[in-house]
């Protein structure tokens, strides 16, 4: 920005109303003739900035800035399911239950309303069932790795190491060694899976709840992909350019009216002042 242009009076402006800090101090659109600083990024408080600077890439002509806050990562909320417990399920007693309610299952028969039977039949069914196999909330374990010993993850520090000084250095020598510390985890990691799941089917291979358990943990989980909008990726894509255009469009003019009436309050206090000096 220009030193005395009215953009830089109306940001100048806006971040001491706020008490905003801008911290980018290098420029952000470079050319042959000119060096200008105008992607800003304004904070209210700088003791949460860890780092902050210019990007150089060739993306655009304009560099893109970025700052590291110190912050806590959220804790996330555990995750609750309400499942039925047939641990003291029994069959027998099951159906017995159903036999003393065979009164209510047979008035369906001569009900001729299909919503009054079917919740006649949920009703019968739902209030057996609580008794034989109750409702109750589980809290989601995330999954644990035991076969993960203690000489696997010094291989994963390692790893994670040279990964690090290929990213600084680019050497095609480093690139090397990170591969081969990284397929070394890779395989040791599936032995000591497969040897854990091997000795734990072989302890308990006489239990069928724990075997199935076992099974379950092995077996990948197939999650479904939930779309969260109704249009085709073309169309919600159009409509996000658009949107951020305007968005911009709309910025660009509130801007130039703040700037406009900075300068005119400007230009009104100067007239106040020269006509008091008369």
């Amino acid at each position: 920005m220009l030193e005395n242009g009215q953009e830089r009076r109306a940001l100048t402006y806006f971040s001491t109303e706020l008490n905003l800090t801008q911290i980018t101090k290098t420029p952000t659109r470079i050319t042959v003739t000119s060096q200008t600083l105008i992607d800003v990024i304004l904070i209210s408080s700088t003791a949460l900035v860890l780092e902050s600077g210019v990007i150089n890439t060739s993306i655009s002509d304009h560099l893109p800035v970025y700052v590291l806050l110190k912050l806590k990562a959220p804790k996330m909320p555990a995750c609750y399911i309400t499942t039925r417990s047939y641990k003291n399920y029994n069959s027998s007693l099951f159906s017995s239950d159903l036999v003393t309610k065979s009164d209510r299952l047979l008035s369906i028969l001569s009900n001729t309303n299909v919503n009054t039977i079917l919740e006649t039949f949920k009703d019968v069914l739902h209030s057996t069932l609580d008794v034989h196999a109750p409702l109750k909330t589980f809290k989601i374990r995330n999954r644990s790795c035991p076969y993960v010993t203690n000489e696997i993850k010094e291989l994963m520090k390692s790893r994670d190491l040279h990964l690090r000084r290929f990213q600084l250095t680019r050497d095609e020598g480093d690139w090397v060694v990170y591969k081969e510390y990284r397929n070394n985890v890779k395989t040791k990691t599936k032995a000591a899976a497969k040897d854990h799941t091997f000795n734990e089917v072989r302890e308990h291979k006489h239990n069928s709840r724990s075997l199935w358990k076992i099974i379950n943990n092995i077996i990948p989980s197939k999650e479904k992909e939930t779309q969260v909008y109704s249009k085709d990726p073309k169309t919600v894509a159009e409509d996000f350019n658009l949107f951020f255009y305007f968005c911009g469009t709309e910025r660009c003019c509130d801007s130039r009216k703040f700037s406009q009436t900075q300068q005119c309050c400007t230009v009104k206090s100067s007239v106040k002042c020269n006509h008091l000096s008369i």
